[in-house]
Formats: structure tokens, C-alpha cells, sequence
């Protein structure tokens, strides 16, 4: 006689449904929180780097950074937002589940890269997780 019994086949089912019910709240976890550092940096360093170009007085005026709605981090060339530089605009993506508050706009002054305006950027996922980033009038980005 080959093969298996039905029982050999519903107890390997069974350990394999247990097996999945385990690991998939772990993988979930893992997920959520790959899905918030990577947004919460993904807004840092297009920070620091809208800062560093201001600094480098890269296309003669100051740089900025925006976060939109639709999950996009944009970092732009001018004074601010509206009347930015499309030609030097670069957009960036962050996962859909990550959600921010707090400034949607960072803007730097070009040469010293000083902020126009200070504040914080609370970054956040559904569980609770969050992390703020704090900007002050010396131009440090803290977290």
C-alpha cells in the first residue's frame, strides 16, 4: 500500500495551519515597522539633504522639503513650495500605511541652511509606533 492516510494528511495540515497562524503576526510586526523606518528616515535624509544643498547654494536660492497627502516627500529648489523650481524637483515615496503631522513644509535658507520656520514632524504607523523630528532655529534636525 503507497501513499498517505487521511489522517498522515489532516495532522500535516494542521501543523501547518498552526505554524501560519505563529508566524504570521511576527511577519506583520516586521512589516509595520520596516514600513515606518523607512518612511521616518526616508523624511529625514531628504531633510538633511534639501539643508545641505541650501548650504552649497546649489542653484543659487534655498531648498525645501514638502510632504503631500498621497504619501510623496518632494524636495524642491526656491523659497518655498508654490513657487519652487520644477526643473530640480525630486519625489520620493513613503508606504502607504505611514502617516505624518505636525510641519507638512520644511524650507532652508540658502548659504547657512537656517530653517524658515521650526517645528516638529511626527511620523507614525497603525499600532501606535511614532517617532518626532524636531528642527530648531540652528537649523539641527534631532530625533
Amino acid at each position: 500500500m503507497k501513499g498517505f492516510t487521511i489522517i498522515e494528511l489532516i495532522i500535516s495540515m494542521a501543523v501547518f495551519a498552526i505554524v501560519a497562524v505563529v508566524a504570521f503576526p511576527s511577519y506583520y510586526a516586521f512589516q509595520t515597522n520596516a514600513d515606518f523606518n523607512a518612511g521616518f528616515y526616508t523624511v529625514v535624509d531628504t531633510a538633511r539633504r534639501a539643508q545641505e544643498l541650501s548650504r552649497a547654494v546649489d542653484g543659487g536660492s534655498g531648498w525645501g522639503i514638502v510632504i503631500l497627502s498621497n504619501h510623496e516627500v518632494v524636495l524642491f529648489r526656491g523659497s518655498s513650495y508654490a513657487l519652487r523650481s520644477s526643473s530640480s524637483t525630486q519625489i520620493f515615496t513613503i508606504p502607504l500605511d505611514v502617516t505624518s503631522s505636525g510641519m507638512s513644509e520644511m524650507d532652508f535658507s540658502d548659504f547657512f541652511g537656517y530653517p524658515i520656520a521650526t517645528g516638529t514632524i511626527t511620523i507614525s504607523v497603525p499600532g501606535g509606533t511614532s517617532r518626532v523630528m524636531t528642527i530648531n532655529t540652528k537649523g539641527t534636525i534631532s530625533f
